[in-house]
Protein backbone atom coordinates (compact mmCIF):
# COMPACT_ATOMS: atom_id res chain seq x y z
CA UNK A 1 0.00 0.00 0.00
CA UNK A 2 2.88 2.43 0.85
CA UNK A 3 4.37 1.63 -2.45
CA UNK A 4 1.60 2.40 -4.07
CA UNK A 5 0.68 5.51 -2.60
CA UNK A 6 4.90 6.24 -3.55
CA UNK A 7 4.05 5.63 -6.99
CA UNK A 8 1.23 7.94 -6.78
CA UNK A 9 2.89 10.68 -5.45
CA UNK A 10 5.26 10.81 -7.89
CA UNK A 11 3.66 10.41 -10.82
CA UNK A 12 1.77 13.65 -9.59
CA UNK A 13 5.32 15.09 -9.08
CA UNK A 14 6.52 14.38 -12.86
CA UNK A 15 3.15 15.58 -14.39
CA UNK A 16 3.58 18.89 -11.99
CA UNK A 17 7.45 19.29 -13.25
CA UNK A 18 6.04 18.86 -16.92
CA UNK A 19 3.38 20.98 -16.63
CA UNK A 20 5.69 23.83 -15.13
CA UNK A 21 3.14 23.71 -11.83
CA UNK A 22 -0.12 24.40 -13.90
CA UNK A 23 -1.37 20.93 -13.43
CA UNK A 24 -4.83 22.05 -12.03
CA UNK A 25 -5.10 24.60 -15.06
CA UNK A 26 -4.93 22.52 -17.75
CA UNK A 27 -8.55 22.12 -18.92
CA UNK A 28 -9.20 25.88 -17.55
CA UNK A 29 -9.86 26.88 -21.37
CA UNK A 30 -12.02 24.58 -21.98
CA UNK A 31 -14.06 25.24 -18.61
CA UNK A 32 -14.14 29.19 -19.18
CA UNK A 33 -15.34 27.94 -22.97
CA UNK A 34 -18.07 26.07 -21.64
CA UNK A 35 -18.89 28.89 -19.14
CA UNK A 36 -19.06 30.91 -22.13
CA UNK A 37 -21.16 28.46 -23.88
CA UNK A 38 -23.87 28.84 -21.35
CA UNK A 39 -23.83 32.24 -21.03
CA UNK A 40 -24.91 32.72 -24.77
CA UNK A 41 -27.37 29.89 -24.54
CA UNK A 42 -28.97 31.52 -21.72
CA UNK A 43 -28.72 34.79 -23.41
CA UNK A 44 -30.39 33.84 -26.80
CA UNK A 45 -33.47 31.82 -24.40
CA UNK A 46 -34.10 34.81 -22.30
CA UNK A 47 -34.93 36.77 -25.13
CA UNK A 48 -36.59 34.36 -27.26
CA UNK A 49 -39.33 32.61 -24.53
CA UNK A 50 -38.19 35.32 -21.20
CA UNK A 51 -36.57 34.59 -18.22
CA UNK A 52 -39.34 33.31 -16.40
CA UNK A 53 -40.07 30.45 -19.12
CA UNK A 54 -36.81 29.52 -19.47
CA UNK A 55 -35.69 26.57 -17.45
CA UNK A 56 -31.94 25.34 -16.42
CA UNK A 57 -32.94 22.57 -18.39
CA UNK A 58 -33.32 24.13 -21.45
CA UNK A 59 -29.96 25.69 -21.12
CA UNK A 60 -28.34 22.75 -20.65
CA UNK A 61 -29.77 20.82 -23.40
CA UNK A 62 -28.96 24.18 -26.09
CA UNK A 63 -25.29 23.67 -24.83
CA UNK A 64 -25.41 20.01 -24.89
CA UNK A 65 -24.86 18.94 -21.01
CA UNK A 66 -25.73 17.92 -17.84
CA UNK A 67 -27.84 20.09 -15.18
CA UNK A 68 -25.11 19.15 -13.36
CA UNK A 69 -22.42 20.80 -15.22
CA UNK A 70 -24.41 23.63 -15.63
CA UNK A 71 -24.86 24.11 -11.64
CA UNK A 72 -20.88 23.45 -11.40
CA UNK A 73 -20.33 26.48 -13.19
CA UNK A 74 -23.08 28.25 -11.52
CA UNK A 75 -23.87 27.30 -8.24
CA UNK A 76 -27.21 29.48 -8.19
CA UNK A 77 -28.58 28.64 -11.23
CA UNK A 78 -30.42 30.52 -13.35
CA UNK A 79 -30.43 33.51 -10.93
CA UNK A 80 -27.03 34.02 -11.25
CA UNK A 81 -26.58 33.00 -14.94
CA UNK A 82 -29.16 36.09 -15.28
CA UNK A 83 -26.38 38.25 -13.66
CA UNK A 84 -23.72 36.94 -15.86
CA UNK A 85 -26.08 37.90 -19.03
CA UNK A 86 -26.99 41.32 -17.75
CA UNK A 87 -23.28 41.87 -17.31
CA UNK A 88 -21.97 40.86 -20.81
CA UNK A 89 -25.14 41.25 -23.21
CA UNK A 90 -26.85 44.31 -21.95
CA UNK A 91 -26.43 47.06 -24.88
CA UNK A 92 -22.48 48.56 -24.38
CA UNK A 93 -23.67 52.29 -24.37
CA UNK A 94 -19.99 53.63 -23.01
CA UNK A 95 -18.02 53.04 -26.18
CA UNK A 96 -20.66 55.45 -27.98
CA UNK A 97 -19.52 58.52 -25.25
CA UNK A 98 -15.80 57.44 -25.99
CA UNK A 99 -16.34 58.17 -29.94
CA UNK A 100 -17.73 61.78 -28.65
CA UNK A 101 -14.06 62.90 -27.32
CA UNK A 102 -13.58 64.77 -30.18
CA UNK A 103 -16.01 67.22 -30.27
CA UNK A 104 -15.57 70.88 -30.19
CA UNK A 105 -18.82 71.82 -29.41
CA UNK A 106 -22.11 70.78 -27.56
CA UNK A 107 -24.03 70.72 -30.09
CA UNK A 108 -21.32 68.34 -31.86
CA UNK A 109 -21.28 65.87 -28.86
CA UNK A 110 -24.95 65.32 -29.14
CA UNK A 111 -24.61 64.66 -32.80
CA UNK A 112 -21.92 62.82 -32.08
CA UNK A 113 -23.49 60.83 -29.32
CA UNK A 114 -26.66 60.21 -31.98
CA UNK A 115 -25.12 58.65 -34.69
CA UNK A 116 -22.93 56.18 -32.40
CA UNK A 117 -26.30 55.26 -30.47
CA UNK A 118 -27.97 54.73 -33.61
CA UNK A 119 -25.23 52.58 -35.24
CA UNK A 120 -26.85 48.68 -34.34
CA UNK A 121 -29.81 50.21 -33.06
CA UNK A 122 -32.26 47.59 -33.46
CA UNK A 123 -29.74 45.20 -31.84
CA UNK A 124 -29.80 47.84 -29.16
CA UNK A 125 -32.86 48.36 -29.29
CA UNK A 126 -33.97 44.91 -29.36
CA UNK A 127 -32.10 43.76 -25.56
CA UNK A 128 -33.12 47.22 -24.14
CA UNK A 129 -36.94 46.13 -24.65
CA UNK A 130 -36.55 43.03 -23.41
CA UNK A 131 -34.64 44.32 -20.31
CA UNK A 132 -37.78 46.61 -19.62
CA UNK A 133 -40.05 43.82 -20.46
CA UNK A 134 -38.76 41.45 -18.18
CA UNK A 135 -37.08 44.00 -15.70
CA UNK A 136 -40.37 42.91 -13.23
CA UNK A 137 -39.61 39.43 -13.09
CA UNK A 138 -36.23 40.03 -11.82
CA UNK A 139 -34.84 39.99 -8.35
CA UNK A 140 -33.65 42.99 -6.11
CA UNK A 141 -29.45 41.90 -7.23
CA UNK A 142 -30.46 42.18 -11.02
CA UNK A 143 -32.62 45.54 -10.75
CA UNK A 144 -29.88 46.87 -8.57
CA UNK A 145 -27.48 45.88 -11.70
CA UNK A 146 -29.32 47.31 -14.40
CA UNK A 147 -29.77 51.02 -12.36
CA UNK A 148 -25.64 50.61 -11.58
CA UNK A 149 -25.52 50.18 -15.66
CA UNK A 150 -27.37 52.89 -16.00
CA UNK A 151 -26.38 55.72 -13.63
CA UNK A 152 -23.02 54.77 -15.19
CA UNK A 153 -23.81 55.51 -18.90
CA UNK A 154 -25.96 58.75 -17.71
CA UNK A 155 -22.92 59.77 -15.54
CA UNK A 156 -20.13 59.44 -18.42
CA UNK A 157 -22.56 61.36 -20.57
CA UNK A 158 -22.70 64.17 -17.93
CA UNK A 159 -18.84 64.22 -17.76
CA UNK A 160 -18.72 64.70 -21.82
CA UNK A 161 -21.25 67.66 -21.68
CA UNK A 162 -19.89 69.57 -18.57
CA UNK A 163 -16.64 70.21 -21.08
CA UNK A 164 -19.39 72.87 -22.76
CA UNK A 165 -21.76 73.25 -19.73
CA UNK A 166 -19.84 73.47 -16.41
CA UNK A 167 -23.03 73.80 -14.10
CA UNK A 168 -23.16 69.91 -13.00
CA UNK A 169 -26.91 69.61 -12.20
CA UNK A 170 -27.65 71.15 -15.89
CA UNK A 171 -25.26 68.83 -17.93
CA UNK A 172 -27.10 66.08 -16.01
CA UNK A 173 -30.52 67.31 -16.87
CA UNK A 174 -29.26 67.70 -20.44
CA UNK A 175 -27.90 64.09 -20.48
CA UNK A 176 -30.63 62.26 -19.25
CA UNK A 177 -32.88 64.90 -21.89
CA UNK A 178 -30.51 63.39 -24.92
CA UNK A 179 -30.80 60.06 -24.09
CA UNK A 180 -34.50 59.97 -23.84
CA UNK A 181 -34.62 61.55 -26.92
CA UNK A 182 -32.88 59.32 -29.14
CA UNK A 183 -34.20 56.01 -27.45
CA UNK A 184 -37.71 57.56 -27.31
CA UNK A 185 -36.95 57.57 -31.27
CA UNK A 186 -35.77 54.28 -31.78
CA UNK A 187 -38.26 52.88 -29.52
CA UNK A 188 -40.51 54.59 -32.53
CA UNK A 189 -39.43 54.95 -35.37
CA UNK A 190 -37.44 51.37 -34.98
CA UNK A 191 -39.18 49.36 -33.31
CA UNK A 192 -42.33 50.32 -34.20
CA UNK A 193 -41.28 51.05 -37.61
CA UNK A 194 -42.30 54.09 -38.12
CA UNK A 195 -39.70 55.06 -40.49
CA UNK A 196 -41.92 53.43 -43.36
CA UNK A 197 -44.72 56.15 -43.23
CA UNK A 198 -43.63 59.35 -40.97
CA UNK A 199 -40.51 61.01 -43.29
CA UNK A 200 -38.35 61.66 -40.40
CA UNK A 201 -34.61 59.91 -40.93
CA UNK A 202 -32.37 59.61 -38.16
CA UNK A 203 -30.09 61.39 -38.85
CA UNK A 204 -32.38 64.82 -39.40
CA UNK A 205 -34.09 63.55 -36.28
CA UNK A 206 -30.46 63.43 -34.59
CA UNK A 207 -29.69 67.35 -35.91
CA UNK A 208 -32.91 68.52 -34.87
CA UNK A 209 -32.43 67.44 -31.50
CA UNK A 210 -28.50 68.87 -31.51
CA UNK A 211 -29.64 72.19 -32.52
CA UNK A 212 -32.54 72.12 -30.06
CA UNK A 213 -30.31 71.07 -27.04
CA UNK A 214 -27.43 73.48 -27.73
CA UNK A 215 -29.36 76.25 -28.62
CA UNK A 216 -28.53 79.01 -26.25
CA UNK A 217 -25.93 76.97 -24.55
Amino acid sequence: MIFCQGLTGLAIGLMLCLTNGKYSQVNMPERINRREEMIKAASELFLKHGYIATSVQQIADIVGCTKAALYYHFKEGKEEILQEVLHTDMPDMMGIIQGCEGAASLRELIELFGQGLMQKAEGRIHRLRWTISEYPNFGPREQELIHQKQMLFHQALTESIQRFVPDHAEAEKIAWQVICSFIGYAQYFISLELRKIVDLQMQEFVKIVAEFVACGR
